[in-house]
């Protein structure tokens, strides 16, 4: 949502000066244009901390987990398996246990590939991707998506509460990874009786 904000702000900002160079502008107008330039220029350069966002995909039970922001740090994925921790609680804050399939929430330690400085990960079949990440430049990642009924052991419908926690690593001054986890963040999830069958 935010991503897209931004470009909306973007195009707007392109077409207002393209009005403002075939045409006389009003000073409201001119005004107008200035301010939205500051809120770009804001948005493209003021630093901002690395943070996670879910969002809901096609259907009500995919869902989409990414992290950006727009700071100076560098981070390092470990493999996906180590990547997130999750957990789905019903109304009542009870636990819902994972199905035998779930592969997240593994204990986090650097693997020999990222030991050994071999930043690419082939967790897809045609390009895969890199685990060091720079976001000087406003970084943005998606690296799960999943489906939540096939997560977690779900027998009755109603009101959930998702939970996620990204770990990553940064490297400190003696070039040793240490985790970095980014604060939890909660969505809420509508399970009807149509989703269970």
């Amino acid at each position: 949502m935010k991503t897209f904000f931004v470009l909306s702000l973007l195009l707007i900002a392109a077409l207002c000066k393209s009005l403002a160079q075939t045409n006389n502008i009003s000073p409201e107008l001119g005004k107008a244009m200035k301010e939205m330039d500051a809120k770009v220029h804001f948005l493209q350069t003021n630093e901002r901390p690395i943070q996670t966002f879910i969002s809901v995909s096609q259907k009500e039970t995919d869902f989409d987990v990414c992290y950006r922001g727009h700071t100076n740090m560098v981070v390092y994925e470990p493999v996906p398996e180590q990547l997130f921790d999750v957990h789905l609680f019903s109304a009542d804050g009870k636990d819902i246990s994972k199905t035998p399939d779930w592969e997240f929430g593994q204990k986090l330690k650097p693997d020999n590939s990222l030991l050994a400085g071999n930043y690419h990960i082939q967790d897809d079949v045609i390009r895969g991707h890199e685990r060091r990440m720079d976001f000087q430049n406003g970084n943005c990642s998606h690296f799960w998506k999943f489906n939540i009924l096939k997560s977690f052991r779900i027998k009755e419908p109603g009101e959930y509460r998702l939970w996620v926690e990204v770990r990553l690593f940064v490297k400190d001054a003696n070039g040793v990874f240490q985790p970095f986890i980014l604060p939890a963040v909660e969505s809420k999830v509508d399970i009807s009786e149509t989703n269970l069958k």
